[in-house]
This record gives structure tokens, sequence and C-alpha cells, in this order.
């Protein structure tokens, strides 16, 4: 919200506090909300033309053609490697899809150049305008299109070498970020590979295609890892505790689906020691305390981490109030509102990560495992079982 009243407010030179931006829950759209698009621009300039309130609906239709769209990817992928399962080279080259009137780009070649330990890795990354709207960042981005390139090409590597995958995987497990010549924050890969392998049955796997059967089912293991910047940008919240036993949060961030709202309410709720039905989060709403889009996996790091901040402002505050009454610093803070006479407390925290984070490399991970069943007769193909495992951090 705070990044359309930006774009409106420099578009038509309108002072940013007499534009007012409501969008308290976006929905499941994702990437279409990351920007402000020419409709909006068009929308705004009908209701000044005309002086009156103009809304505009497009169709669901237009929704794949207006509003950004998931762009095409052509690969070609090389490696190279010792009879050991070493590698030696990799080369990722990708052609992208922009339009011919602004430039996208994605992380689809990124993957590569840090996933696997090798000595040699050459990325290339091209984009082409073709006569389309402009695509955007859809659910997953340029770096899932990558990984399923990379990933693939890693599976033909071991077969090639008559290698356990999941064995060449971990052979190539990087010990630190290569591309940047630093080591990760945190990573457990490994231990991720052995709890999806041990919960998928990979034991059972056989490493020559097709020589595991079930009557006229034949059967397969696979195994794949995928990646993703573990970001944390800036962002402001505002906690107000009342002595009636709320707590309400009040941020300009968004909501596109994965439960803002819910996940801020938790961290409040473990670091205050109040109910979750007591805490209410006030989102998308451009008067707010400034947050960033809801992007770029970051919003609970970014977000939560002010909420964090608040709530710990907000313990030490109350203490501070108990001791300024001969109170015990653990009371409740219902008690001490009233004992002081305050109907409520507020305080607003900006947080942000620090210098240190520059010392590191950080990434989420996610580990995926399958089992699937190809009936040898009609080709059916089903889904057996699929077992995930996250390396992403403290999961709130």
């Amino acid at each position: 919200v705070k990044a359309t009243q930006g774009t409106i407010a420099n578009v038509f030179k309108i002072p940013i506090e007499n534009i007012q931006v409501n969008s308290e829950f976006v929905g499941g759209g994702f990437g279409m909300a990351l920007k402000t698009w020419p409709l909006e621009i068009a929308t705004v300039m009908a209701s000044k033309h005309i002086a009156k309130p103009v809304k505009v609906v497009i169709t669901r239709m237009q929704m794949f053609t207006m509003v950004g769209n998931r762009p095409a990817a052509i690969q070609t992928i090389g490696l190279g490697a010792n009879k050991d399962g070493t590698l030696t080279g990799i080369t990722h080259k990708a052609f992208g899809e922009t339009s011919v009137y602004e430039n996208f780009t994605e992380g689809v070649v990124n993957m590569a150049k840090f996933m696997y330990q090798c000595d040699n890795v050459n990325t290339q990354y091209t984009v082409v305008p073709v006569d389309l709207g402009v695509p955007i960042w859809m659910r997953g981005p340029g770096e899932a299109t990558g990984a399923f390139a990379l990933e693939s090409a890693i599976d033909e590597m071991a077969h090639a070498l008559d290698m356990d995958p999941l064995d060449f995987r971990i052979k190539n497990d990087p010990e630190k970020d290569q591309q940047r010549d630093k080591p990760f924050s945190d990573k457990n890969i490994k231990e991720a590979y052995k709890i999806g392998a041990q919960k998928i049955g990979w034991s059972e796997r056989k490493n020559k295609p097709g020589s595991l059967v079930d009557g006229q089912w034949k059967m397969g293991y696979g195994v794949s890892i995928g990646v993703f910047n573990a970001n944390r940008g800036r962002a402001s919240v505002k906690g107000i505790l009342k002595a009636d036993g709320t707590l309400v949060l009040q941020s300009a961030t968004s909501d596109i689906g994965p439960g803002t709202g819910t996940g801020m309410t938790l961290i409040a709720s473990k670091v205050l020691g109040i109910p979750g039905d007591k805490i209410k989060f006030e989102l998308g709403d451009s008067s707010l305390p400034p947050a960033p889009s809801q992007g770029g996996s970051a919003t609970l790091s970014t977000v939560g981490s002010a909420v964090n901040d608040v709530c710990v402002a907000l313990k030490s505050t109350v203490a501070e109030l108990a001791a300024n009454s001969n109170m015990d610093a653990t009371s409740n803070f219902v008690n001490v509102l009233k004992k002081n006479n305050l109907p409520s407390i507020e305080v607003t925290k900006q947080s942000q990560a620090g210098k240190e984070r520059e010392d590191y490399s950080m990434y989420s991970f996610s580990i995926h495992f399958v089992k699937v069943k190809v009936h040898s007769l009609t080709g059916v193909v089903k889904v057996d079982k699929i077992v995930s495992v996250g390396d992403s951090g403290a999961i709130v």
C-alpha cells in the first residue's frame, strides 16, 4: 500500500499525505499486487477528469494479460563430473521473456551459481522483448523455474554416473557460498536430506530405472531441492496495549493470502503472553506505520521482527511502570495500567537487519521427495507420496 501511495503521488504530483490507500486483504493473486499497473493510473486519471469516484473491475481473462503473467523461459544446462561424482563444471543459460516497453528480469540462473560445490560455473541470462504485457513474479518466481532445469540435469548426471541421485547431491553440497565467498548463516541441507529420505522410504529405491515393480505398477523415487533468499527489509509497527486486556498492532503491510495477520498475532502472543483472541493486527492502510510490499518471502521476517521489537518495548514499559508503582515487575499489565490510571500505552518501533548480515549468505531451502507409480500398460501416473522438508529457520 505504501508503494502504491508513493507511485500515485509521483505520477500526479499530489502530496503523499493527501493519498489514502486501503487494501486490507489482496487475496491469492500472487505477483499481480507487487506493482501499480497502468489500469490503476488510468482509473485515477478518469476520476480526475470527471471529478467523480471511478471503480474499475477487470475480467478473469484480463487478469492474465493486463496485470502480469508468468514469463516463458528457454534453458540450457551443461554439467561435467569426475567418475567419483565430483562436479567439475556447470553451465546454465536461459532466455527469459519481457515486454517491449519495460524490462522484466528474474533469477532463473541464480541457483546454479551456488547450490552445488563446483570450481567452474558459468551462467548467462538474456531477456527477449515480445509483444505481450510485462510479466510479473508469479509463484514461484524465476528461482523455481531455474531449479526445475538444474535439478533435472543433476538427476541425468547421476544416472550417467550410475550413482544414487541423493548421494550425488550430498557429495556436492557446498560448505560455503562460492558465488559470494561467504559462509551461510545457517544451512542444514544434509540433515534435511536424511530426514526426507527416511520418511519417503528412500532405502527401497533401486538405481536401475524400471526395476522396482508392484504388480502392473512400476515405482520410482525422486528428490530435488529449491532455494530462495532469506531477506529482511525495514518496517515499523505501532503497538497499543490497553487496560481492557487487549493489544492492537498496526502496520501498513498487506496480505496476499499467507496469513500475515495470524503470523504477527502468534509472534506478539509469544512475547507478551497474551491470548491470540485478545490481539488485533491492523494492516493494509497507508496511514499506518510504513512497511514494504508483500513480496520476496520477507514479510514475516521484516514486519514480524518489528512486531517482536514493539512487544519487547511494551513489556519493558510495563515493567518500568510497575516498578514506579511499587508493584512486582512481572505484574499483569492490566493491573499495572489501572494502577497508573492509564487507559493504554503506545510504542512505535522501526526494525531492520543489522550490518552483521553482510558477513553471511542467507537462504531458505526446500527439499522435496516423491514416490511415483506408473502403470506399465496404460501409462497412468499416480503420485503415491510426497515428503517436503523446509530448512527455513524458525517457522511461525
